[in-house]
């Protein structure tokens, strides 16, 4: 009888590493951010990545667009951001809407941010050349 002796693969083995180096990344990652958003409220850190939504100025701004559909990981992103504005009292988010059915895209949108903050608080108003403006309160709970 002639018997080969299975040996494993290189391939197998590094596949195995990369997928626990992906799973440790995603169960690393967002306490990673968690804890950088934390440590960016002290001064030395404070003046590092002002500008990105993980800076603790941003938060608000951050929490908002998880709303929109832009924190979860293979989601179908409804509002299309064009850029964001912020001031004492509202956070102004200019985009425009996506998919086929544009309407069922802004009922949705518009439904979780009236949930979250109320109906009274959550404006849409429509801009030029088919670009939305979405106001929410600055303040989160």
């Amino acid at each position: 009888m002639n018997m080969k002796k299975k040996t494993k693969s290189p391939v197998d083995e590094y596949s195995m590493g990369t997928k626990l180096t992906i799973l440790f990344l995603i169960y690393v990652f967002p306490r990673l951010m968690n804890f950088i958003t934390f440590l960016t409220k002290y001064f030395p850190f404070s003046e590092l990545w002002k500008g990105h939504f993980f800076h603790y100025d941003n938060r608000e701004v951050a929490q908002t667009l998880d709303l929109l559909g832009y924190g979860k990981f293979l989601s179908q992103k409804l509002f299309i951001l064009d850029h964001v504005e912020k001031d004492r009292y509202f956070i102004r988010y200019f985009g425009k809407f996506n998919g086929k059915k544009k309407d069922k895209s802004k009922d949705l949108v518009m439904e979780r941010l009236q949930k979250k903050f109320g109906e009274n608080n959550t404006y849409l108003d429509q801009e030029t050349n088919g670009t939305f403006q979405i106001r929410v309160p600055n303040n989160i709970d």
